[in-house]
């Protein structure tokens, strides 16, 4: 009777030991998943700051570039669709790319500000460089921590026993927020014009 009393023990303590250790792991596997929502959180605010500031950097060229409608109506749209996608519960690809839209047309928008001395000459247009580069330089620091963040999450869930518990939990992976063309270029303000 002892004999037997020992080995349900033993295979009751291996029966709990292996119920903590799957617990354990699909805990890991939604915390990692929650940290990259985050982390897209904190990249998210910085888009939504960046394209609060579209608005008044195109109404700050459109009187020495009125002739270049199609890039104005262009930042409108992708503004639009960048506004939508943030606040919409669309994939995180949506989001991803609609921000990455962003980014080339701003970098459009601003090749057309360098033909335009007169522009890059404005102290209010300076100003408004000057503060996108800083938000810029805001997203491309969140950028790094979402896609650290999303790298770990990748790692877990391709490595045994991760890639059972993110099966369990139906998490898959996750995509990099990566610039199209690398950083948006920005010119730099022109220090003298301040």
């Amino acid at each position: 009777m002892n004999k037997s009393l020992i080995i349900f023990g033993i295979i009751a303590a291996i029966f709990i030991s292996l119920i903590i250790f799957v617990i354990n792991g699909i805990n890991t596997a939604s915390a990692k998943y929650e940290m990259i929502k985050t982390d897209w959180t904190l990249v998210s605010n910085q888009l939504k700051k960046r394209n609060d500031l579209i608005p008044n950097l195109v109404n700050s060229m459109v009187g020495y570039i009125n002739h270049e409608e199609k890039i104005f109506e262009e930042t409108t749209n992708v503004r639009s669709n960048l506004s939508n996608s943030l606040t919409t519960d669309v994939s995180l690809e949506d989001k991803i790319e609609a921000a990455q839209s962003m980014e080339e047309t701003i970098s459009r928008l601003l090749i057309t500000a360098e033909n335009h001395p007169d522009l890059k000459k404005d102290t209010n247009f300076i100003r408004l460089i000057n503060e996108l580069n800083e938000i810029e330089n805001q997203i491309s620091d969140e950028r790094i921590r979402f896609n650290q963040t999303v790298e770990n999450f990748n790692i877990f869930i391709k490595q045994i026993p991760g890639n059972y518990f993110a099966a369990i939990k139906g998490l898959k992976e996750q995509p990099y927020f990566k610039s199209k063309k690398g950083e948006p270029e920005t010119p730099p303000a022109e220090e003298d014009s301040l």
